[in-house]
């Protein structure tokens, strides 16, 4: 009994994928919430984040069992890895650690952007005309 070949997967990822993606990350985004803000979970300060890799593990699990009862695979390497990149980044955006640090960095920084620090201006002074030119802005 011969088995009937898998199709090969192709290079780029396509929209189903990006659609799937928005739509785990939905899901993703609201169980890093809970987790973090209910529970007390600080799992994403870990360096890598458990709960994407969680749910890229049960996509692997699912598409290697379709592939291997149904001949049908759900998603290529290329779709999961697009997958796993944008729950990634929703991790990265929804977790404890982005509400403390970079939600007041965006609003203080317009204001920093103005100032002339004394640590800038003590820079300015010890690294003027020892610098060359190539590595600063003119």
């Amino acid at each position: 009994m011969t088995r009937a070949p898998i199709r090969q997967s192709s290079p780029t990822a396509n929209w189903r994928a990006i659609l799937f993606g928005l739509l785990l990350l939905l899901f993703e985004v609201y169980w890093v919430t809970v987790a973090e803000m209910k529970y007390g979970s600080q799992a994403t300060a870990l360096p890598l984040f458990i709960y994407p890799v969680f749910i890229l593990f049960y996509l692997v699990v699912i598409n290697n069992g379709l592939s291997l009862f149904l001949r049908l695979r759900l998603f290529t390497a290329a779709d999961l890895l697009t997958i796993y990149v944008m729950l990634v980044i929703g991790t990265s955006f929804s977790a404890y650690g982005m509400l403390q640090i970079y939600l007041p960095l965006w609003f203080i920084l317009p204001v920093l952007l103005r100032l002339k620090t004394i640590g800038e201006i003590y820079f300015f002074t010890i690294f003027h005309g020892t610098l060359p030119s190539i590595l600063s802005t003119s």
